[in-house]
């Protein structure tokens, strides 16, 4: 996914929906190996949360427990 400023961040689909749904004019694209239909599913998942976020280094992700 890429923000307003084409900072990008791969990811799984479920915390690129996560991050994509408070992430102001953001986009999202697939990974060379991601399957089939990522991107699109991503999108369609990510519903506007009440707050938005302007760039993706405004976002405070802790280090994930398990690998995606």
């Amino acid at each position: 996914m890429l923000d307003a400023d084409n900072a990008g961040a791969d990811g799984c689909e479920h915390h690129a929906a996560r991050l994509l749904a408070v992430l102001d004019r953001g986009r999202v694209f697939a990974l060379p190996h991601a399957p089939a239909g990522a991107a699109h599913r991503v999108f369609k998942t990510a519903a506007p949360q009440d707050e938005r976020l302007h760039r993706l280094t405004d976002a405070i992700l802790p280090s994930p427990a398990t690998p995606c």
